[in-house]
C-alpha cells in the first residue's frame, strides 16, 4: 500500500492554512492576539499595519507555492516549508524593524 497520497494531502492542508490564517493579517488593528507582534509594531500604528500587510500578503503567496508542492518527498518538502518560513520571517521583522528607525 502506497501513503504517498496522506503526507501529500496533509501538506496540502498545512499550506492551506497557512494562507487562510494570513488573509485577515492586514486587516487587524493593534492587538495582542492577532499578527505580527513585535516592539516595533507596537510602536507605531502604520509600523504595525504595514508590516501585517507584508505578513499577510508572503503568508499569502507562500501558501499556494507550498500547494505546488505537496507532491515532493516528505524530507524535502519540510526543507522548502522551513525556508519559506524562516525567510517569510527575516523579511518581515526586518522590514518592520527598518520602518521602525524611519518613522522614529
Amino acid at each position: 500500500i502506497d501513503f504517498n497520497w496522506i503526507s501529500t494531502i496533509g501538506f496540502a492542508l498545512i499550506a492551506i492554512i497557512i494562507s487562510i490564517v494570513a488573509l485577515p493579517m492586514a486587516y487587524t488593528s493593534r492587538n495582542r492576539l492577532v499578527g505580527i507582534r513585535i516592539p516595533w509594531t507596537y510602536l507605531s500604528e502604520e509600523n504595525w499595519h504595514r508590516t501585517n500587510v507584508l505578513a499577510g500578503r508572503l503568508f499569502g503567496i507562500s501558501g499556494p507555492l507550498l500547494v505546488a508542492m505537496g507532491k515532493m518527498s516528505t524530507k524535502s518538502f519540510l526543507n522548502v516549508f522551513v525556508t519559506i518560513i524562516v525567510l517569510v520571517v527575516i523579511l518581515t521583522v526586518g522590514y518592520s524593524y527598518r520602518l521602525s528607525k524611519k518613522l522614529i
